[in-house]
């Protein structure tokens, strides 16, 4: 399993707009039921920070690299955040699955 992490903070008066891009990338992942992944978006607090998990099984390739929206997202990061933005390895610790 590999997971990676991105985040990011973006101005207070794009929050909205980066939410609804979210929602939208979403919607699109989910019509394009990528199987072997877990993908988890969370804004942290009331803040203007966002957050994304990735989580990739073993020997499975970075499905959203083949959605068109989520590539579209993606190239949106980059104007919406006030530094720079670079997928990081995350290392989990602890999971508990109920």
């Amino acid at each position: 399993m590999s997971v990676q992490m991105v985040r990011f903070s973006t101005d207070v008066e794009r929050v909205h707009e980066v939410q609804d891009a979210i929602a939208a990338l979403f919607t699109a992942v989910g019509e394009a039921s990528p199987v072997g992944m877990t993908y988890t978006a969370g804004r942290v607090g009331d803040g203007p920070d966002f957050v994304f998990l990735l989580q990739l099984s073993e020997r499975v390739d970075n499905p959203l690299l083949g959605i068109p929206d989520a590539l579209e997202f993606r190239a949106k990061i980059a104007g919406w955040a006030t530094g720079p933005v670079a997928p990081q390895p995350f290392t989990v610790l602890g999971r508990y699955e109920g």
